[in-house]
């Protein structure tokens, strides 16, 4: 048991001083498209933002993929409405979600 937690709190140490890394994610006619990866629309059932300036202003969307279904991206200098309004052409936007616990949880972790 004491070996559990030690390998539990090297790892936290561990993760907590790292950078996190920075992608560059695009909203297109046919998709979102984050590190190389391609989230189509078809695939996407609905989005919302979070935004709370300065802490938290995040894209959030929703796929119908069985594991890993909610997708949260940080929106860095884009501009929350612009964004919105591109996206409400393509999906729906869910108005009552809110930030999740884990990712405030990650947040206020920074992980």
């Amino acid at each position: 048991m004491v070996v559990t937690f030690v390998v539990i709190i090297f790892s936290v140490l561990l993760f907590t001083s790292q950078q996190p890394k920075t992608l560059i994610f695009k909203a297109s006619k046919t998709g979102i498209v984050s590190g190389g990866i391609v989230y189509p629309y078809k695939t996407v059932k609905t989005f919302w933002i979070i935004y709370n300036p300065p802490t938290v202003k995040t894209l959030n969307f929703e796929t119908s993929a069985y594991l890993n279904s909610q997708i949260s991206l940080e929106l860095g200098s884009q501009d929350p409405v612009e964004l919105k309004l591109f996206l409400n052409q393509y999906i729906p936007e869910d108005l009552d979600r809110e930030e999740s616990f884990t990712d405030t949880l990650a947040r206020n972790l920074k992980i």
